[in-house]
């Protein structure tokens, strides 16, 4: 929730934590906590499923760093919420490699069009032959 037009301490942590679980430099939880610590400049405590995150510039009233846990964050930003988003942009990023070489398989296909036209017309193979017989069938 803004408030005087600033982002609450739980929301300025929740950003920096998507940003960096969603870099392309990201690919387990482990690299997740080493680009908050050094370039968010976070404090990150890790131990066991727990995990806490601190902004040291955000003291609270005893004068230490503020901290939160994940679960208070939501589940997106707890030890397993960090693994299976890990996982899943790991697999998005397969399928989508898949996808590419399935497109520029089929640009293949394509561009063999032109060459199957050629021989067409050289009396190898004929295209509507099939076609004119099918409509000759079923009239």
């Amino acid at each position: 929730m803004q408030k005087r037009n600033k982002l609450s301490f739980g929301e300025e942590i929740k950003a920096y934590v998507r940003l960096a679980m969603n870099s392309v430099d990201t690919k387990t939880l482990e690299d997740v906590v080493e680009m908050l610590k050094k370039i968010y400049f976070m404090d990150i405590r890790l131990k066991g499923n727990t995990i806490s995150y601190a902004l040291p510039y955000h003291a609270g009233k005893s004068g230490k760093a503020q901290a939160v846990r994940g679960s208070k964050l939501g589940s997106h930003f707890t030890v397993a919420g960090i693994k299976q988003y890990m996982q899943e942009k790991e697999h998005k990023q397969v399928e989508y490699k898949r996808t590419m070489q399935d497109i520029e398989e089929a640009k293949q296909y394509i561009d063999d069009y032109g060459d199957w036209r050629e021989e067409a017309k050289k009396g190898g193979i004929h295209f509507t032959k099939p076609l004119t017989v099918f409509r000759q069938i079923m009239m």
